[in-house]
């Protein structure tokens, strides 16, 4: 196969900053962000996250489940804790979400090297997470997703709290973007790009701008790369016929799972 283009579909910033990775290896892409994240500002939503803010120093143990976890729990304890309170051991889903807390000086729990699966089965086998009876337990996520942590720990008899962020949403002009990807590759996406989508979210997005855009069938024959099994089950599912899984989300692993498809050819010639 002969691949002229990768098609990106995760949220900014983070997309422009795998677009340039990639340029880097000389390897051309294209944006077209399925998924943008807005904090929950509804007031109820708001009042829920100050309780937890307020009552953060009750807990043993905080998990972050992705860097805009990190991101936007910060901003909510830069406005009531000018000094993070002691004693509390922290976690992080994914080397991104554990680099933002050591930006923000707050040093995780090891959670496994960009060669395992970053994911919440990973860190629940974390030995400080084995007997956590009794202790409290918050979980700073987005707006709905998996219930995994929250279950496998409550069950190991934490007390655990979720507190929920943000969401995710599809962008207003996603559908304009796909429409003109689509139409400039009359060639057929099938031998000219390649699709990468670090989250499930981002894929189901996806397949549902497709279908709007009248582009479905032509889309589910390109090659798609995503992060671990889980996905990669839902991308066959969603009717992808050609799925490579990397390792996790990390950009190293996506990185060697395009490789293969990509080889070295450089795509910006």
């Amino acid at each position: 196969m002969t691949v002229s283009r990768i098609l990106i579909t995760r949220p900014e910033p983070a997309a422009s900053a795998w677009q340039a990775q990639l340029a880097e290896c000389g390897w051309a892409a294209d944006i077209v962000s399925c998924m943008v994240i807005d904090p929950l500002r509804e007031p109820a939503a708001e009042q829920a996250i100050k309780n937890h803010i307020l009552a953060f120093d009750e807990y043993h143990k905080v998990i972050f489940v992705s860097r805009n976890a990190v991101a936007h729990a910060l901003h909510w304890l830069d406005q009531y804790w000018p000094q993070l309170p002691v004693g509390i051991e922290y976690f992080a889903i994914g080397e991104s979400t554990a680099e933002a807390l050591r930006e923000a000086d707050i040093v995780p729990s090891a959670l496994g090297g960009a060669e395992s699966p970053m994911n919440s089965e990973t860190l629940l086998t974390s030995s400080s997470l084995q007997n956590v009876a009794d202790e409290r337990i918050l979980i700073c996520k987005g707006e709905g997703g998996r219930d995994l942590l929250a279950q496998t720990l409550s069950a190991r008899g934490a007390q655990v709290n979720q507190c929920a962020l943000y969401r995710r949403v599809i962008p207003s002009q996603a559908l304009e973007q796909l429409r003109w990807w689509l139409l400039n590759w009359p060639a057929g996406v099938s031998c000219d790009a390649v699709i990468t989508a670090h989250s499930g979210e981002s894929l189901q997005n996806l397949v549902t701008l497709a279908r709007s855009a009248g582009g479905l069938a032509t889309l589910l024959t390109a090659p798609v790369v995503v992060p671990g099994q889980r996905v990669a089950a839902l991308a066959r599912e969603l009717g992808f016929e050609r799925v490579s899984t990397a390792l996790n989300a990390g950009d190293r692993a996506m990185q060697k799972a395009l490789e293969p498809l990509l080889g070295s050819t450089n795509l910006n010639q």
